[in-house]
């Protein structure tokens, strides 16, 4: 099963830096799924400056002031040289990202595509206020539906549909985490979580859904969120 939400804006091949001032944006990145060349992205964080970014990598990275104009996080490869010796990083795809969010994250994934490796992902705000202390962010990147229970916290999932739950229990005590998917209408649901959490007394973590890259179902994958 291929990486999902290929739907989103995937820009040309190449990007011109340009001569204007672009809003910025404070940003944490994770990559659950890349194919394994490149393995090293370049953001843009100034106007003429490039910063690399190594995928995957095992936590999420601290928060980095991005370029991103027009609501899109551009995605480059290493610099190459143009046909007049100039020096430009190729693009490699985007992620749609709101620049009115004082802060977000944003996940990437990739996939080839006609002998290319082609960046894509998902952003989403991360200020206390969209994502509080002590709550858990769950993010259904899948094709599935999904639904789950948080000890006294139920959720149900859409595909590409995330959700900021607060948990009901006291801090400390033991829960019942399970989590189940359902590919289609006619299918029945298939368990993909079943476990037992502390409840965070403080902290955040974000729970993201994917397609298992192995072609056998929907994964799951917990990290804590830095507070950077």
């Amino acid at each position: 099963m291929k990486t999902l939400l290929l739907a989103l804006l995937l820009a040309a091949i190449s990007s011109p830096l340009s001569a204007q001032d672009p809003s910025t944006q404070m940003i944490s990145f994770f990559a659950y799924q890349t194919v394994e060349v490149p393995t090293t992205i370049y953001l843009r964080t100034g106007p003429k400056k490039f910063t690399a970014l190594e995928l995957p990598g095992a936590n999420a990275t601290p928060a980095v002031q991005i370029i991103n104009p027009k609501g899109q996080i551009g995605i480059f490869g290493p610099p190459e040289k143009n046909a007049a010796g100039e020096e430009f990083h190729p693009r490699l795809g985007g992620i749609q990202c709101n620049p009115a969010w004082p802060k977000a994250f944003a996940i990437i994934s990739s996939v080839k595509q006609d002998e290319r490796t082609v960046f894509t992902g998902h952003a989403f705000p991360v200020s206390n206020n969209d994502f509080p202390e002590g709550s858990i962010k769950v993010a259904n990147l899948s094709p599935a539906r999904v639904r789950g229970k948080l000890g006294k916290q139920q959720v149900t999932l859409k595909p590409g549909e995330i959700s900021t739950v607060r948990f009901q229990d006291p801090a400390g005590s033991l829960i019942d985490v399970i989590f189940q998917y359902r590919e289609s209408k006619e299918a029945n649901w298939a368990r993909m979580i079943s476990t037992r959490w502390p409840v965070p007394k403080n902290g955040r973590r974000l729970m993201f859904i994917f397609p298992d890259p192995r072609g056998k179902g929907m994964r799951a994958k917990t990290i804590p969120l830095r507070n950077d």
